[in-house]
Parts: C-alpha cells; sequence; structure tokens
C-alpha cells in the first residue's frame, strides 16, 4: 500500500538532557511577533513583583508563556515551580 507522510511541524528538546521533561515547540510563522507579544505582556507586570506576590506572578508568567508557545512549556521547563523560586545555580552550572 501507497502511503503519503507529512512532516511534522513540531520540534522536541529535551530540558537539561532529561528525555522524560520534553518541551514540544510547533514551527509557526507568527511564533517572532507572538513572542514579542508576550515579552509586551510580561513588561507591563513586571514592576509589580515583589515577595508578596511571587506566586500569582509565577502563575500569570507562565500562563503567557504557554500561551505564546501553544504548549504547555512551564510544566517540563521548571519542573511544575515556580519559575521565580530560588534554585541552586551552582549546581546548575555543573560548579560546586
Amino acid at each position: 500500500m501507497k502511503s503519503i507522510n507529512f512532516k511534522s511541524s513540531f520540534r522536541e528538546y529535551a530540558v537539561n538532557g532529561d528525555e522524560s521533561k520534553v518541551i514540544r515547540i510547533k514551527l509557526d510563522p507568527d511564533m517572532p511577533q507572538k513572542i514579542q507579544n508576550a515579552l509586551s505582556e510580561i513588561d507591563k507586570f513586571k514592576n509589580e513583583i515583589n515577595k508578596n506576590n511571587i506566586s500569582e506572578t509565577g502563575e500569570k508568567f507562565c500562563k503567557i508563556i504557554n500561551n505564546a508557545f501553544g504548549t504547555d512549556i512551564c510544566t517540563p521547563a521548571f519542573d511544575g515551580e515556580n519559575p521565580f523560586s530560588i534554585v541552586d545555580v551552582r549546581s546548575s552550572y555543573g560548579c560546586r
């Protein structure tokens, strides 16, 4: 039987090489504009960030990023944590 194969417009990226945490992005000609719009939205609320609303701000940030890419980027990227959580940067860069 003959078949037609369409090339997928998705790209998959493993976060920190961990294939259980995959970001799947659809290549979209409107992506540069969507990212620009997301950056503008983030600019609107960045001055509102303080230690009293980090949880709310993190949720808002993730919603903007996920909407820009049309998929859940933040859950695998931040392992379900708030993107503004304090992390040990030494381990991220292989420093001890």
